[in-house]
C-alpha cells in the first residue's frame, strides 16, 4: 500500500505522562491529555487533506476572566493499528488551536486510541519513540516507531520518510549534547508523498 501523507512527533516524558493521564498533575500547561502540533499553519494543510471531513464541537475556551464554550471546527475521521488491523477503526479527532495555545492543533485523548496505548509503548532501550499516524488509500492508521526501527536499514519504510526523520532527530540530539542540562528538544514534522513537501520542526524554530 502507497503512504499518502504522515504526521509524526518525538515523544516527550510529558507527552508520555498524557498516556498514563498524569497530565493533571503536572504544574504547566493546565493537564490537557492531547498531543500537540505546531506551528499549526503549517500541520492544519496536511491535516485537512488527510482528514478532509470536519464536524462542529463545543469548546471551552476562556475569554477575559471567564470560560464560556465556542463552536469550533474539528476534523474527524477514524484510525487503526497497524500492529493490530483486525480491530474496527476508531474515532479520531485532530482539533484547532485554543485561544491559550494558537501555535498548536492537538490530536485529542490518544491514551484512548488503539494505536497510542500506554500499554503498547516500545520498552526501553530502542531509542527515541515518536508517533507516526499516516494515510493510505485504506484510511488513517497510527503507531509507535522506535528510533532503532528507523535507523535500520531493512525496515520498510519509505527512504525520504526515514530521512526526514532521522534528520530532524539527529540535529535535536546534537543540540541536546552540547547543552546536557536543557530539556530535550520537541522533534515533529510531515511528508506528503503527493504534493512532494515536507517540513520538519526541532524546538520552536523550523528546520
Amino acid at each position: 500500500m502507497a503512504v499518502r501523507r504522515v504526521i509524526f512527533k518525538r515523544l516527550l516524558e510529558g507527552d508520555k505522562d498524557k498516556l498514563r493521564r498524569e497530565g493533571a498533575k503536572a504544574t504547566t500547561g493546565g493537564g490537557a491529555m492531547d498531543w500537540r502540533f505546531g506551528p499549526w499553519e503549517e500541520f492544519d494543510p496536511v491535516v485537512a487533506r488527510m482528514i478532509p471531513t470536519t464536524d462542529v464541537r463545543a469548546s471551552r475556551r476562556k475569554a477575559g476572566n471567564a470560560w464560556v464554550h465556542q463552536d469550533v471546527d474539528v476534523h474527524v475521521g477514524t484510525i487503526r493499528s497497524s500492529s493490530e488491523p483486525i480491530f474496527p477503526a476508531e474515532p479520531f479527532e485532530f482539533w484547532p488551536p485554543t485561544d491559550a495555545r494558537p501555535f498548536e492543533g492537538r490530536i485529542a485523548t490518544p491514551y484512548k486510541l488503539r494505536p497510542f496505548r500506554p500499554e503498547v509503548l516500545p520498552p526501553a532501550g530502542e531509542g527515541e519513540i515518536f508517533a507516526f499516524v499516516w494515510e493510505d488509500e485504506k484510511g488513517l492508521w497510527g503507531a509507535y516507531v522506535t528510533e532503532d526501527v528507523l535507523r535500520d536499514p531493512n525496515q520498510n519504510w519509505p527512504p525520504l520518510l526515514r530521512k526526514t526523520v532521522l534528520d530532524a532527530l539527529d540535529e535535536a540530539q546534537t543540540w541536546e549534547h552540547a547543552h546536557p542540562k536543557s530539556p530535550l528538544r520537541n522533534v515533529r514534522g510531515y511528508v506528503d508523498f503527493q504534493t512532494g513537501t515536507r517540513r520538519t520542526f526541532v524546538g520552536t524554530r523550523s528546520v
